[in-house]
């Protein structure tokens, strides 16, 4: 009975010891997706925000990125997004609270890729979004690279994945023209085509009109 009681008390020793681990020495996979929360959490605003709570938000989500952040987001419907450095965070998200009455950014499902000597990082993840001046969600699939400095983990870039549904008709055909060089010529061939019938419609229905 007394030597189950001490294994018993052993593992629990054992456990808190890990768990404390955890606690002070966490993963850096943990890290990361609690810096993402924290940018989405730091993003969003409501109506009625005051002036110092905005001041604290917009520097902390300043401070979630390295100085020489590097933005680029093609958002569906809109022109390319392009900040560079904090400062232009920083003006951003002031603009944004001048703007709009609230915000909402939601940044779901993180795949997180840490490198092998644990100093960076990419995440794939989902950008959600919705603002008072916007009817329709905005949906997004980003990539997001971070590195490690003085044990904590910034954001250096963020870009858009290109996936082949959201790939405009015009950037499709130039992909699979690329592909195939055959069916460049065979749209090439049906295009002359399509001009030698036009021009023989138009030549026939001018005779016919002559003749009536």
């Amino acid at each position: 009975m007394k030597i189950a009681i001490r294994l018993l008390l052993v593992l629990a020793v054992i456990a808190l010891g890990f768990w404390l681990w955890t606690i002070l020495f966490p993963s850096p996979e943990k890290l990361i997706r609690k810096r993402i929360t924290e940018v989405a959490r730091l993003a969003s605003f409501s109506q009625g925000e005051g002036l110092v709570p905005q001041g604290l938000r917009i520097q902390g989500l300043a401070n979630c990125f390295a100085p020489t952040i590097e933005i680029a987001i093609d958002v569906p419907g809109s022109q390319r997004h392009e900040l560079a450095g904090r400062d232009e965070i920083v003006q951003t998200a002031g603009l944004a609270r001048q703007t709009l009455r609230w915000l909402k950014v939601e940044l779901l499902d993180p795949t997180v890729v840490v490198s092998a000597d644990k100093e960076s990082a990419v995440v794939n993840l989902t950008l959600r979004a919705r603002s008072s001046e916007q009817k329709d969600l905005t949906v997004q699939e980003l990539k997001v690279m971070l590195k490690k400095t003085e044990r904590q983990w910034q954001i250096i870039r963020i870009e858009t994945v290109r996936t082949l549904s959201r790939l405009r008709t015009g950037e499709s055909l130039a992909a699979c023209l690329t592909l195939n060089p055959d069916l460049d010529r065979n749209l090439n061939l049906s295009r002359q085509l399509h001009g030698q019938i036009k021009s023989k419609i138009k030549i026939t229905s001018a005779a016919a009109h002559h003749l009536v």
